[in-house]
């Protein structure tokens, strides 16, 4: 009898060690699979968790084997992580622009289904937006200005003047500037938009929609 107890003892004892066993296991797989869920999804890469102050944005390495040079057609740069197709030339524009003629006027609405903007003051009125949207590259038409989000997608490290840029030139992009215009108001005063500083990561929201004029870079 007392041995019988002695093995159920035993017995229930190596389930138990079976159980936390798996379970520690199970932690490390979670842990691993959670890492590639954050490439996977574009909205996590703008996370507050991994800013330095209420500014700057997140400290993620980019690898050049992340990007395909041409992945998207002639003067295209794919992002394999993010699926996110650039133009190669990040000044093709060759000049800033204005967001807007006026600082009244209202943020444009992506339609994703036919891929172009509505303007609700005309798209003349809208130069930034309008540029990427008569871009032909790469034999594709369907380009726009890209969002805040997208635009942190491809700063590399913060807190380092210009690495951002040195590294975008190493991966095959090129003419990267230090600030783009992102598509999103700033919602507390309208009359400001949102752009990237990107030799900080800097989200730099004083940015006048007429006044400040920035870099375009577009996206597909």
């Amino acid at each position: 009898m007392v041995q019988n107890k002695n093995n159920k003892k035993d017995l229930k004892v190596k389930w138990l060690l079976s159980i936390i066993g798996i379970f520690f296991i199970f932690s490390i797989l979670y842990s691993l699979l959670s890492v590639d869920a954050y490439y996977t999804n574009i909205n996590r890469y703008f996370d507050d968790s991994r800013k330095a102050d209420g500014f700057y944005g997140f400290a993620l390495e980019r690898t050049s084997d992340e990007f395909i040079v041409d992945g998207c057609g002639t003067g295209t740069m794919l992002d394999t992580v993010t699926g996110i197709c650039w133009d190669k030339n990040m000044n093709h524009n060759g000049a800033t622009l204005k967001w807007a003629n006026n600082s009244a006027f209202n943020e444009p609405i992506w339609d994703n289904g036919t891929k172009v903007y509505s303007y609700p003051s005309g798209k003349a009125n809208y130069p930034a937006f309008a540029y990427c949207e008569d871009l032909d590259l790469g034999g594709n038409t369907d380009w726009r200005l890209p969002s805040l989000n997208e635009l942190h997608t491809l700063i590399d490290l913060i807190g380092t003047s210009g690495e951002t840029c040195t590294t975008l030139t190493n991966f095959g992009f090129s003419n990267c500037q230090n600030y783009y215009w992102a598509y999103e108001e700033w919602k507390p005063s309208t009359s400001y938009a949102w752009r990237v500083i990107f030799s900080n990561g800097e989200d730099y929201y004083f940015a006048d929609k007429v006044f400040s004029t920035s870099y375009v870079v577009c996206v597909r």
